[in-house]
């Protein structure tokens, strides 16, 4: 087994020791891509099997940050009210 990273997070790529952490962080900093956060972080860039998981992780945090939140959300028109 690994050993856990400095932070004691969960790794998420055994090859570079990247933790989930370090990929999160990378998300929250604006990493939108798989490449974007190999470059941030090298995670995924040497065997590969953690790939899954990275992308994964990117597409929860892409979805979650271009999520409106519900004031910005559009339910439709209130009612009386013509949006034509």
């Amino acid at each position: 087994m690994p050993p856990a990273p400095p932070d004691g997070g969960v790794l998420v790529c055994h090859c570079a020791q990247v933790p989930e952490s370090a990929v999160v962080a990378a998300c929250r900093a604006g990493c939108r891509t798989l490449r974007d956060v190999q470059d941030a972080t090298d995670a995924c860039t040497g065997c590969r099997t953690c790939r899954p998981e990275v992308e994964a992780l990117i597409r929860t945090f892409t979805a979650s940050a271009l999520a409106p939140s519900v004031g910005q959300m559009d339910h439709g028109p209130t009612p009386g009210e013509d949006r034509r």
